[in-house]
């Protein structure tokens, strides 16, 4: 007796549906094929009402409408497929969160059910006489976003692609045009505080565009921003909302900033007087574990030494305000700045 591997397909259609936690996947996974086409702008427009969604893009287009009905293969050229690992499931939720779907693209128009389509009948292509031949668009009915406008503008906060949301462009603040990249071994990264020294542990971390690493609490003018490189990383299937292996890509990303603030301050130390370069990156130097940079300078940080001005009581949440930074050590030494003279 033998046994192998099968794969009950109606099985496979009738549950992959559930295999989707965010409603949200569907708009994402639109986005990225109209990136992963070559789009330079891409349109989304909404009606909560009619619970109708359109999305338009300007890229390559369908050749071959068969690739959107085809599960766990992707369609895409090589280039793409070695540079980011596409699923090949990216259009599928369409199908199980509307009701009818038309696609446009490319001189070609197919209009259908999506329960007929899931029950693997078979659906017409259209050749259109007049159509432009150029991008994609994708109309989608009976779709359940109630909240997609309170959302996109975080879903897209990070896209390379500019998205305009029901006629308005979004800002998408941490897109990699927007922001002075810097390449590092995981991808390009924004530090906050590189100048003034108020840094920040707060980590934004993208993939192919969208947040997969998110603090719970953070002010996003004051977090860093890394966007990662994609033929590293993977997100995990089918939302990719989360890294795979999370906790070990967790210590690569936490090792690689740790060592771009080691270069930012070592640099710093060379530019800058001792005492401007103590009393300014302190903060960064102990909170990234660098205060071995102090040992060749002859100062110290202010914050360092304190003084008791009220009764000491045993600490309960961190508050410590019976004590308060000294502004002179008594006897020759002033410390100014940090520099003791």
């Amino acid at each position: 007796m033998q046994i192998q591997v099968r794969i009950n397909e109606e099985g496979a259609l009738r549950n992959q549906r559930f295999a989707f936690t965010d409603r949200f996947t569907l708009v994402s996974e639109l986005l990225q094929n109209a990136r992963r086409a070559g789009a330079t702008f891409i349109t989304v427009d909404h009606d909560a009402e009619t619970r109708t969604l359109t999305v338009r893009d300007n890229g390559r287009g369908i050749d071959d409408f068969q690739k959107l009905l085809t599960f766990n293969e992707s369609g895409w050229d090589e280039t793409t497929c070695d540079a980011e690992n596409p699923f090949g499931v990216g259009f599928s939720k369409c199908l199980y969160a509307a009701s009818r779907c038309i696609v446009r693209s490319r001189g070609q128009r197919a209009d259908f059910d999506t329960e007929a389509a899931l029950a693997r009948t078979p659906i017409d292509v259209i050749e259109l006489v007049e159509a432009s031949s150029e991008g994609t668009q994708i109309e989608l009915h009976g779709v359940d976003l109630p909240d997609l406008a309170s959302r996109i503008a975080t879903l897209c906060a990070g896209f390379p692609v500019p998205v305009c949301f029901n006629g308005k462009p979004l800002e998408r603040p941490h897109a990699p045009e927007h922001l002075a990249l810097t390449a590092t071994p995981v991808g390009g990264l924004r530090l906050c505080g590189t100048r003034n020294g108020e840094h920040s542990h707060d980590t934004l971390v993208y993939l192919q565009g969208f947040c997969v690493l998110r603090p719970i609490y953070h002010w996003s003018e004051r977090a860093n921003v890394l966007h990662l490189d994609p033929r590293q990383f993977m997100a995990r299937l089918p939302d990719r909302d989360k890294l795979i292996d999370e906790d070990r890509q967790r210590k690569r990303i936490d090792n690689t900033l740790r060592a771009e603030w080691r270069r930012v301050l070592e640099d710093a130390k060379r530019a800058l007087p001792a005492d401007v370069f103590v009393d300014r990156f302190y903060p960064a130097l102990r909170g990234w574990g660098h205060l071995d940079l102090l040992n060749d300078i002859d100062a110290l940080p202010a914050a360092v030494f304190d003084e008791i001005c009220g009764y000491p009581y045993q600490e309960g949440s961190g508050d410590r305000d019976y004590l308060r930074t000294v502004a002179v050590v008594r006897g020759a030494e002033i410390f100014t700045g940090g520099r003791a003279r």
